[in-house]
C-alpha cells in the first residue's frame, strides 16, 4: 500500500548559496507480481502476466478465444465466467484464462422433435418443437402446444444445458429444459416441458444432409379402428417425399376428410417426428415414424390422433383419441407396360360404417381400371403419385359413395376410406384370391 516519509531538501543556487530548509513528502507504492496463465487456445489483453501491479488498484483484462474455441472461464484467485474481467490487485495474485475446443461446431444446425408424457399422451400436454443452434451455443426455438405457438431463445452452457421460462396468458408459466448431447455423435437433444401440473419428456434429432439416403417418394396409410363407431373406421392415406438433403414433405388425408400437411427434416437415421396441429386447437396428430426396411414396410411408426369435441364438425363431433400403426412403402411410378400393383384381377372391398360390398375389376397394363360392373364402379389411379379415387354404388343405396386412397406397392394393395353421412368406412384394393 502507498506510504509517506518526510525528508529535508536544500537547493544550491548559481552563486553557491544554499536555500532554506524545505520539507518534501515521498510516496512509496507497494506492488506485487501478477501471474496470468493461458490454458488452451486463446489470448488475454492486455497481457499483464509477470508485471508488478499496484496493490489495491483496479485493473481490467479481456479473454478472447482463438478460432474454433470458446472461453471457459477465469479460475485461480479470481473466478468469473465472463470474458471481460475487472479485479483488484492483491499480493501474489494468480489466475488463469481457460479456453476449450468449441463443442457446438459439430452439432450446430436445426433440431426438431416431439414432447409428451410417456405414461399417457394428452393433447394439451404434447407437441412439437424446432430449435436452431448456432456455433456459439446460442439458440432460438419454437414450440407448438395445444394449438398455440410459443417462442424461446437463450444460450447453452458448456455442459449443453439451457432453460427457458415461457409466460402464458391466463395459465401457468411453461418451463423448458434443454440438453444437448455434446459428448457423442448422436446429434440428439433431450429435455422436459412442464407447467408445474404436468411434465413431458422432450426428444429430438438434428437435421442432417446424410438423411438423403432415404430420398424418394413414398405412400402411406393410417389404419382406422375396425370395431369403433366413435372414431373413423376408414384408413387415412397420403404421400411423402424426401429430397437429397433430408427435407420431408407430407400430404395426407385423414379418414374423416381432414387434410393435413407437414414440412420437416428427417434425421440421419431416418427418424421422422410426425406432427400436425389443427387450427383453433381442434386436435393434432403426432408420433415417431422410422424409415427403413423392417421386413414388411419401408416406413412404420405409432401415431396418436386427437380430435377435440366440436359441435360444428360433420364427423365425430364428440371428439376422440385413437392410436394407429402407420405403414408405408416406397413408390415408383410405373413405366410403360408396368402395372402400379402386381396383379391383373382384383377386387374393391368396402367395409365398416354399416357397409359391406365387394366389386371385381381388372387392372390393365396401361393402369386403366376396368370394373366388372362399370355402372356401379368408377375407379382410376394417378400413377405419378400412387393415389386412387372413384365412386361406388352400394346395393340398396341410390347415392354413390366417393372413395379415395393410396396404393402401397410393397404390400401390393390399395387402402383408403369412404364417408357415409355420419361415419368413415374402409376401402381396400387387393388381388382376387
Amino acid at each position: 500500500m502507498p506510504g509517506e516519509n518526510n525528508i529535508v531538501v536544500r537547493a544550491r543556487d548559481g552563486a553557491g548559496n544554499l536555500s532554506r530548509d524545505a520539507t518534501r513528502s515521498l510516496v512509496y507504492v507497494a506492488t506485487s507480481p501478477l501471474s496470468v496463465e493461458v490454458v488452451g487456445e486463446g489470448t488475454v489483453s492486455p497481457n499483464l502476466d509477470g508485471q508488478s501491479l499496484e496493490l489495491g488498484r483496479s485493473y481490467k483484462m479481456k479473454a478472447a478465444p482463438s478460432r474454433g474455441h470458446l472461453f471457459a472461464g477465469w479460475t485461480g484467485d479470481v473466478s468469473s465466467t465472463e470474458p471481460k474481467l475487472t479485479f483488484v490487485m492483491q499480493s501474489n495474485l494468480v489466475m488463469a484464462a481457460n479456453f476449450i475446443p468449441n463443442p457446438f461446431i459439430p452439432v450446430e444446425g436445426l433440431f426438431n422433435g416431439l414432447f409428451y408424457e410417456t405414461n399417457s399422451i394428452q393433447f394439451a400436454e404434447s407437441g412439437f418443437f424446432v430449435l436452431k443452434l448456432t456455433d456459439r451455443g446460442t439458440y432460438s426455438a419454437r414450440l407448438l402446444l395445444g394449438g398455440k405457438r410459443h417462442s424461446a431463445s437463450g444460450v447453452f452452457n458448456l455442459d449443453g444445458h439451457a432453460t427457458n421460462s415461457i409466460v402464458r396468458r391466463g395459465t401457468n408459466t411453461l418451463t423448458v429444459e434443454w440438453h444437448l448431447d455434446l459428448a457423442s455423435d448422436m446429434e440428439q437433444i433431450r429435455g422436459y416441458v412442464g407447467d408445474g401440473q404436468w411434465l413431458a419428456e422432450l426428444h429430438g434429432d438434428r437435421a442432417s444432409a446424410s438423411a438423403g439416403t432415404f430420398q424418394g417418394q413414398y405412400t402411406l396409410a393410417i389404419p382406422g379402428q375396425a370395431e369403433s363407431t366413435s372414431s373413423p373406421g376408414g384408413d387415412g392415406f397420403g404421400t411423402v417425399s424426401i429430397d437429397s438433403r433430408g427435407n420431408l414433405k407430407l400430404s395426407e388425408s385423414l379418414a374423416d376428410g381432414t387434410s393435413i400437411r407437414q414440412r420437416v427434416h428427417v434425421s440421419k437415421d431416418g427418424v421422422w417426428p410426425l406432427f400436425v396441429s389443427f387450427s383453433g386447437g381442434k386436435g393434432s396428430v403426432l408420433g415417431w415414424v422410422i424409415f427403413g426396411d423392417d421386413g414388411n414396410n419401408d416406413l412404420a411408426g405409432l401415431v396418436v390422433w386427437f380430435k377435440t369435441p366440436n359441435a360444428r364438425s360433420k364427423y365425430y363431433a364428440d371428439g376422440f383419441e385413437t392410436e394407429s400403426l402407420v405403414i408405408g412403402s416406397r413408390y415408383l411410378a410405373p413405366s410403360n407396360g408396368e402395372r402400379v400393383l402386381n396383379f391383373t384381377d382384383g377386387q374393391l372391398i368396402l367395409s365398416r360404417a354399416g357397409v359391406s360390398n365387394i366389386n371385381s375389376f381388372t387392372l390393365q397394363s396401361n393402369n386403366k381400371i376396368l370394373a366388372t360392373d362399370p355402372k356401379r364402379v368408377k375407379l382410376s389411379v394417378k400413377t405419378s403419385k400412387g393415389l386412387f379415387k372413384g365412386s361406388v354404388v352400394v346395393e340398396g343405396q341410390r347415392k354413390r359413395l366417393a372413395i379415395k386412397g393410396s396404393v402401397l406397392q410393397r404390400q401390393n394393395l390399395g387402402t383408403g376410406y369412404f364417408l357415409t353421412p355420419d361415419q368413415s368406412g374402409q376401402v381396400t384394393l387387393e388381388a382376387t384370391p
